[in-house]
């Protein structure tokens, strides 16, 4: 099951770049996941409702350049 869910994930994703949206531009991370837990909280009566799957999205954030910190020890 979380091959299924990993792969309709995978397809958005591939969907997404196909039409020029591309979200590693932007200093980020994409994760591509499979829903569920071994079948925990899946809808037994309505399959429809168990077609879910994670993309998260990340921002990386840097520190800038000029930034100069006089006491790093205490960081």
């Amino acid at each position: 099951m979380y091959r299924l869910s990993y792969n309709r994930a995978l397809a958005l994703y591939r969907r997404w770049l196909s039409q020029g949206i591309d979200l590693r531009k932007f200093n980020t991370e994409v994760i591509i996941a499979g829903s569920g837990f071994s079948g925990i909280n899946r809808d037994k009566k309505v399959e429809e409702n168990n077609k879910r799957f994670v993309i998260q999205i990340i921002p990386k954030v840097s520190r800038p350049q000029n930034l100069k910190f006089h006491n790093a020890s205490k960081f």
